[in-house]
């Protein structure tokens, strides 16, 4: 995708697929650098740097005379910059003891480096100075007691940033804040994992920044609402905790640090090589955004030592502007272990350098370029520098397909390929300045609506349905409700907009002409009402830190959240309570979880029963209801031991509560205590192995006992006030050899995955003629899925506790193109403008996705027809989802299973046959009163039985005759059984009233009348 005022990971599973892309490109979004610096001076010799004036004082040619320092030795040498300005309050008067903190970005300076911001003290006046600052990209933020941290920005329409960009001897002045009153008071205390207190350590929380006292405790200023508390430490690995402002006591625990240490080499030589960039895993080396810079630089003896880590699997990687090298296997890291010196082979590697040029002239600041090698399925990718420089270093020999996005600005259709044999420089990709949305959101009564955010996604030409999409991720609307997108095509758009406050009751659509900018729209939004409540037990004691989610009875759509703050849910305080401040008027269920993914019910209840309360919203009116949940405060104790029933006492514990749903499947119990647990304290074990875990409620659980470095353990069925045995028994090792048809691959990736306990690990492996291996692997059966340039493979392998392995042989098969065409299920029409990708049924890389630098041959013509190239044979998924994110389509997301046998190399796999929706977004589908049972282990959830495992009592499906146990194999006439499985959910989404018609495996047939959701 290319967007506008947007940002641009071998996927997972094809739902982490989905999760990692939607994270990457909201992160992206959100670090929104860039424009021309305001007051910026002239460098004059000394200390000092004269003083800049007022917005504008360098021109974009002036910015690339005085272009930012690359490389780390030359920022370290530089003359070091300055900024100063002042803080007021919203009527012009001086904040005085105001904190200022401003903090780096470069991809030139180790993270270390830029890990901690530059903070300074308002005066008596209001004004402050920052000395002593690298010539490089900075974040400037302002808090003060009783005010709403800021963020400081500058300039206008598309050269509107939020940053300041420094050069070397030169102040920046004027760089002034504005803080609103409003600002809510948090505090807490950090500790280590043995629950002991830190002092000095680092705290950070919605543009605020505090340093942890003698007794470990902070306290600082944010706005109302959730927010997210960021802790660091010298020696220990970062960690934050997410909890309500005002009203939570903030408890950070921190991990002792652990440390890889190693040394980079030449491949050819052996000789030790100085000044090598270093990363702990691949993506840092290959995908240079959003000013990371490297963990580390070798030294003259070509040692590195990235500290800071969490226990866990890391892949050291090293490239410089010659060199790129990966270790030949990944590193196990323990709980405050320091690894044995890794050696990384570097091989050599080119640099490819050029600039992005847009039509006026101006320097494209927020700005990447991205390169695919579609026969090795290589990328590499960079942001650009201030003045739209662009750097790749390491860059591997391939031909690449040639990916460009600046921030408000139309890329080309498409950039000639580029093929890389040495270094190459100079070159330029153009950018075109393209149409703008200007606007304002207001409230139904006319007031500024100000924090929204604004996605503009860009509707499928009709007329040429693989043109590339010019989309927006979303910019947030100012002060007085005004939002400005940039850089569009000319094409029809949907304007989505999300935040505290509810968004309109539809996209608002908006045509953009060629050579004409929208300007004046104004969106309303609904009025809303609020709901306040209090999360208590059976026994009226308060439930503090839980989240509170309403669920729309009447709207279809999910939860929207942007920076942190949702219209639909709210965290509560220790006390219990919670607000939901911006409700749309309606019906709504509320429940209770915590964490993830875990509801909390209510008392005397099960899993298979509707959890929560109903109410009834009204505009401008509150809605007070009462969450009672069970009650927490049961513990268990145990001891986690070694398969010589030694204790253990590095081990991190958590607890599951095991479902008591009929639609669980055999070994559910152990792959669900892998999900769930995240934003929840963590427990360690004490040195003797020991453990209590607390405040849980009463029941039955899985106990997951799991070394970060290698080795878990489970104990199931384990009852509350109980003790547990866990046992981590010995891990072993599986490795053997890759080949393809002309010898062994360059690059390949390896992917693990065993079923049955729901253990994964991939690895890619670079230049080990064809040798792989993974440690610290637990006992079971894994699928073995190999994926490369040069072709695909699939395998099973066993592997007993503490056994070694070395022995397994891959040979890849080919890949093949893949040809087909998407037509609509009901009538047969084509279907356009989709996107279609094949990638291996145990996960791993997927295919065809595209991001626009190519033909784009894996979006659907207007005659339904797509290619993908070099797709992986055997068992595959393709999956086929909307171009772009965030807009309506009258098809979703789909994932379907196909075999790909492994010829021809060129294969037609016929007509594939969308579900269009039978229900706008914005509706509610009707509740059928059941649920199907739970896939398997054994079975791939693309086709799996469709078997009913509880029916509600008297509920539709219930009062139609269904019951627990019918194996559903059609809808309304349509086969849902094995590759056609993907055709269900969408075949029984209707509304409330309408009735869905069920063939059996039995060969009856049952009506079902959807009810009123619930």
């Amino acid at each position: 995708m290319s967007n506008a005022n947007a940002r641009s990971s071998s996927p997972l599973l094809p739902v982490l697929a989905v999760a990692l892309v939607g994270g990457l490109a909201y992160w992206l979004w959100s670090r929104d650098a860039g424009g021309d610096p305001e007051g910026a001076g002239e460098a004059v010799a000394g200390a000092r740097g004269r003083e800049g004036g007022g917005a504008g004082g360098v021109s974009g040619e002036g910015l690339r005379a005085k272009r930012l320092l690359s490389g780390r030795d030359e920022l370290l040498v530089a003359a070091k910059a300055a900024l100063r300005g002042a803080v007021r309050d919203p009527e012009g008067a001086p904040i005085a003891g105001a904190q200022v903190c401003a903090s780096p970005s470069s991809s030139s300076l180790l993270r270390s480096e830029t890990r901690e911001p530059s903070c300074a003290t308002t005066e008596a006046d209001g004004t402050y100075r920052i000395d002593d600052l690298f010539p490089v990209e900075h974040s400037v933020n302002a808090s003060a007691p009783t005010y709403i941290p800021a963020r400081y920005s500058e300039g206008e329409g598309r050269r509107k940033r939020r940053s300041v960009r420094l050069l070397a001897g030169v102040e920046r002045a004027n760089i002034d804040l504005v803080l609103k009153p409003g600002g809510v008071e948090i505090g807490g205390v950090v500790r280590d994992l043995s629950g002991g207190v830190l002092e000095g350590a680092l705290v950070t929380a919605g543009g605020g920044a505090a340093r942890s006292g003698e007794d470990g405790r902070f306290a600082l200023w944010v706005e109302p609402g959730t927010t997210y508390v960021r802790a660091s430490a010298d020696g220990y690995a970062a960690n934050g905790e997410r909890g309500a402002a005002p009203g939570h006591a903030f408890e950070v625990f921190l991990t002792p640090e652990s440390v890889l240490l190693g040394k980079v080499v030449d491949a050819g030589t052996g000789a030790p090589l100085a000044g090598v960039s270093v990363t702990s895993d691949r993506w840092g080396a290959r995908f240079s955004w959003g000013g990371r810079g490297p963990e580390a630089v070798t030294d003259a003896g070509g040692n590195f030592r990235i500290d800071g880590l969490e226990p866990g699997t890391y892949k050291p990687t090293a490239f410089d502007d010659e060199h790129y090298g990966v270790a030949a296997a990944q590193v196990s890291l323990g709980l405050g272990q320091t690894s044995e010196p890794v050696t990384v082979e570097v091989h050599p590697a080119m640099t490819v350098a050029g600039t992005i040029v847009p039509e006026d002239g101006e320097a494209c600041e927020r700005g990447s370029v991205s390169l695919t090698d579609e026969t090795s399925k290589r990328s590499f990718a960079a942001s650009t520098e201030g003045d739209g420089a662009v750097l790749l270093r390491g860059v591997l020999p391939g031909t690449y397909d040639v990916d460009v996005d600046c921030d408000g600005y139309v890329p080309e259709e498409r950039y000639e390929p580029l093929t890389v044999e040495a270094a190459v420089s100079g070159l330029e990709w153009s950018v075109a300045s393209g149409q703008a949305i200007l606007g304002q959101v207001v409230t139904a009564k006319g007031d500024a609506a100000p924090a929204m955010r604004v996605r503009a996604t860009m509707k499928v030409d009709a007329a040429d349905p693989r043109a590339r999409q010019t989309s927006s991720w979303g910019v947030e609307t100012e002060e007085d409700g005004s939002f400005a997108i940039y850089g569009l095509k000319p094409a029809t758009y949907e304007l989505g907009i999300s935040g505290e406050r509810p968004g309109p009751d539809a996209p608002v659509e908006v045509e953009v002409p060629k050579g004409r900018d929208v300007e004046g729209l104004k969106v309303e939004l609904p009025g809303s009402g609020s709901v306040t409540g209090r999360v208590v037990d059976e026994r009226g004691a308060p439930v503090a830190d839980v989240t509170v989610n309403l669920r729309s009875k009447d709207r279809g759509g999910g939860m929207s959240f942007f920076n942190g703050r949702s219209s639909s849910s709210a965290r509560t305080a220790d006390d219990g309570e919670f607000t939901i401040e911006h409700v749309r008027p309606g019906s709504y269920r509320a429940e209770a979880a915590q964490g993830w993914t875990r509801t909390l019910r209510s008392p005397g209840t099960s899993d298979d029963d509707v959890q929560g309360v109903e109410l009834s919203v009204s505009e401008d009116e509150a809605t007070q209801i009462e969450l009672r949940v069970e009650a927490k405060g049961a513990q268990i104790r145990g001891k986690v031991v070694d398969a010589d029933g030694g204790p253990v006492d590095d081990a991190f514990i958590s607890a599951t509560r095991e479902s008591d749903s009929a639609t669980k499947s055999a070994g559910s119990n152990v792959r669900a205590s892998r999900w769930g647990t995240w934003d929840l304290k963590p427990v360690l074990t004490d040195t003797d192995g020991s453990f209590t875990i607390d405040n849980l409620t009463v029941g039955t659980y899985t106990v997951h006992a799991r070394r970060k470095g290698g080795g878990e353990g489970f104990t199931e069925g384990v009852a509350t006030d109980g003790e547990a045995v866990v046992t981590i028994e010995s891990t072993g090792s599986l490795g053997g050899t890759v080949t393809a048809a002309a010898g062994p691959p360059e690059e390949f990736t390896v992917t693990l995955r065993d079923r049955e306990s729901a253990a994964w690990r991939t690895d890619t492996f670079f230049r080990t003629g064809g040798a792989f291996s993974f440690d610290a692997l637990t006992a079971g059966t894994y699928e073995i899925t190999v994926e490369a340039g040069e072709g695909s493979a699939k395998g099973e392998e066993t592997l007993a506790d503490g056994e070694e392995r070395d022995d397994v042989r891959i040979e890849l098969v080919g890949r093949v193109t893949v040809r087909g065409r998407l037509v609509d299920l009901d009538s047969g029409e084509p279907i356009a403008g989709m996107s279609v990708s094949v990638g291996p049924s145990s996960g791993g890389m997927f295919f065809g996705g595209g991001g626009g630098g190519g033909e784009r041959k894996q979006v659907s013509d207007a005659n339904g027809e797509f290619e993908v190239v070099s797709a992986p044979t055997g068992e595959v998924l393709v999956s086929v989802s909307p171009q772009s994110w965030g807009g309506t389509s009258d098809y979703s997301w789909t994932s379907l299973a196909r075999t790909l046998p492994a010829a021809p190399a060129t294969q037609d796999i016929g007509e594939i046959t969308l579900v269009k929706k039978r229900l706008t977004d914005q509706e509610k589908s009707g509740d059928l009163g059941f649920k199907l049972r739970d896939a398997a282990p054994d079975e791939e959830w693309t086709k799996r039985e469709l078997k009913i495992g509880f029916v509600r009592p008297g509920g539709p499906a219930a009062a139609a005759g269904l019951k627990a146990g019918d194996v559903i194999t059609s809808v309304n006439g349509h086969d849902v059984t094995g590759e056609a499985t993907y055709k269900y959910g969408a075949l029984t989404r209707a509304k409330a009233g309408e009735a869905v018609t069920f063939g059996l495996a039995s060969g009856s047939s049952v009506k079902v009348v959807l009810g009123p959701a619930i």
